[in-house]
């Protein structure tokens, strides 16, 4: 069953929170970590999405 739509408000900061499955690595090395934050700021961009901080793990 798939999640309801959530409620979006003008204006409100929302927290996002991405982890691996059975305790498995998100990234398998720098590069791949390099990649995921460069596409973050282009979804950013194309998205009007404002970031005000970020954290990854190794």
């Amino acid at each position: 069953m798939t999640r309801q739509l959530r409620i979006e408000y003008e204006g409100a900061f929302y927290h996002v929170l991405s982890r691996g499955n059975e305790r498995k690595e998100i990234f398998r090395d720098d590069k791949d970590r390099s990649l995921f934050t460069e596409i973050m700021g282009e979804m950013s961009a194309r998205f009007s999405v404002d970031i005000f901080a970020y954290v990854q793990g190794k």
